[in-house]
């Protein structure tokens, strides 16, 4: 059984002045552009962002690898706290 999705928690340093969920959104989509060009860049769904920097991503199974290698390329600091298959087995 294959899920359609995958989960990642994140840390990341979002100071700034727009909202954290754009900012992180911003982050994916410059890093994943120029790894990947225009039209492979990942897309991940912002769940949740918390006060102290935590933030929960979804995104499409299949584009798995390619947001793991976006946002190990990220320019600010982005840390892959976990990762799951499953958003019950992340919490």
């Amino acid at each position: 059984m294959s899920t359609a999705y995958f989960y990642f928690e994140v840390e990341a340093d979002l100071s700034g002045e727009m909202r954290p969920e754009l900012i992180v959104q911003q982050l994916i989509s410059e890093a994943g552009k120029q790894l990947f060009g225009e039209c492979g860049a990942p897309q991940a769904d912002v769940l949740k962002v918390s006060p102290r920097g935590n933030i929960l991503l979804r995104v499409h199974a299949h584009q798995h690898r390619r947001l793991r290698a976006a946002l190990a390329l990220c320019p600010k600091t982005v840390r892959v706290c976990a990762e799951a298959p499953s958003l019950q087995a992340l919490i």
